[in-house]
């Protein structure tokens, strides 16, 4: 039988492509798809339509490497087209079952919380396969609501969530007992031995009644951790001693007793070293205190000085912020074009302000700070963000505002934005340049 290709679905494709306008920026595409994705995955839609999701995937991948390879904008936005088609079925899918597949999207989603996708990968895998297929049956429009496997799923899920916080938790202190019973805790220990088992089993149950309440259960978990390290402290010593464990215990007891004077001690001269430290730093500081008030005129115009120049900033064309001893000046009107580094017209009248700030200074060291948004990949914009600020610093560098030794600049790609880059205005903010003024005087 022949069905005819209804709605999205399409008889080439399996989807239908949403049409891209021709002038469309393909790396600002790019983004908004991967964006669209990243949500997707993040209300767990990727588990109700596998198959599209894993296209969309697919489409987007080849997209991004087209456009690292400066292949054809029409290619590029035919596979964004492609993507954004898939995802389209995805959410359609996903609003449409969500709801019904909640207790699973739930129990999945406790279960990745408690980093099961870590510690019981293995398990994760089966139990998201079983859960793939409810999306395939989705996608095959051959899904039927079965309570029962739905309850199932998620009783599963629950396990996996329960098991990975026993792990992450107890994984050491089950370690550590498995280890002394391979070396005869039971019979050259038994009493410790059967205490650890006893704190840890404590433990898991107060895990299993409080899985979700980490500020209820840690103290037990503390406590077991406790027990089978002096399991393993006791056994220790009833071998290397050959003594009894009674006799291994009074050992234990000394042991723990001696380390708590040590610290007593090590805290008592580290207080009598910091008295005699404070006393010291107290003379220095009286000895000190002529100096610095007859320093304290000339810093207070230094300072007034500083201010000044930083007024003649108009606030939408640069921030002036200071860091410890630093003065860092953002620029808001240092704007690049994107994948430029050129600077414009518009921004030499700021970069002026700057230069006077600067020679207001005593300068130790200048650097200049190059920053991108996040169009595009991490290498070509780490590039772009070296050539953004080697561009300014070759500018300082001709206005002879410093020594070239002191002026330095450095690259950071997009790994500092200032705000979000999924909007227009946020990617403009995030193309900028700090220039970090690190004086040779104390301000």
């Amino acid at each position: 039988m022949v069905l005819a290709c209804v709605g999205l679905v399409s008889c080439a494709s399996g989807v239908k492509k949403v049409d891209l306008p021709a002038g469309s920026d393909p790396q600002a595409e790019l983004s908004k798809a991967e964006a669209h994705l990243q949500e997707s995955q993040d209300k767990q839609y990727d588990q109700l339509s596998p198959k599209h999701f894993s296209s969309a995937q697919d489409a987007i991948a080849k997209a991004r490497k087209d456009i690292e390879e400066g292949n054809k904008t029409e290619t590029i936005l035919d596979n964004l087209g492609l993507a954004l088609g898939h995802l389209r079925v995805v959410d359609k899918n996903g609003d449409k079952y969500k709801a019904r597949l909640d207790p699973v999207i739930s129990a999945r989603q406790a279960a990745v919380d408690a980093k099961a996708l870590d510690v019981m990968k293995s398990d994760m895998n089966d139990a998201d396969e079983d859960f793939a297929k409810i999306g395939r049956d989705i996608e095959k429009e051959d899904f039927e609501m079965s309570a029962e496997r739905v309850s199932d799923l998620q009783k599963r899920y629950g396990d996996i969530e329960l098991d990975a916080i026993k792990t992450s938790n107890l994984g050491a202190v089950r370690s550590l007992i498995e280890k002394a019973e391979g070396n005869d805790a039971e019979d050259n220990a038994p009493k410790t031995f059967e205490n650890a088992k006893a704190q840890y089993a404590s433990a898991t149950r107060s895990i299993e009644a409080n899985r979700r309440a980490p500020e209820v259960y840690r103290a037990d978990v503390a406590k077991s951790v406790e027990a089978a390290k002096k399991l393993n402290r006791v056994l220790e010593i009833t071998k290397q001693k050959h003594t009894s464990e009674s006799a291994a215990l009074t050992i234990y007891a000394q042991e723990v007793k001696l380390a708590a004077q040590k610290t007593q001690i090590a805290g008592s001269r580290n207080t009598v070293g910091a008295l005699k430290a404070e006393v010291s730093a107290n003379q220095e500081a009286l000895q000190g205190v002529r100096a610095e008030n007859q320093q304290y005129a000339n810093k207070e115009q230094l300072n007034q000085r500083i201010s000044a120049i930083e007024d003649e900033f108009a606030p939408e064309e640069a921030e002036v912020l200071r860091d410890g001893n630093n003065i860092i000046v953002r620029l808001k009107t240092m704007k690049f074009s994107t994948a430029r580094a050129e600077i414009n017209s518009a921004s030499l009248m700021t970069l002026q302000k700057v230069k006077k700030l600067i020679e207001a200074v005593p300068v130790e060291k200048i650097m200049v700070e190059g920053h991108t948004d996040s169009v595009g990949t991490a290498e070509v914009n780490q590039a772009l963000s070296e050539k953004r600020a080697a561009s300014v610093k070759d500018y300082f560098v001709s206005e002879q505002v410093a020594d070239p030794s002191k002026i330095t600049a450095e690259g950071y790609g997009f790994e500092k934005p200032l705000t979000s880059n999924k909007s227009k205005e946020g990617r403009a903010t995030n193309r900028r340049v700090d220039i970090v003024i690190q004086p040779s005087v104390a301000l």
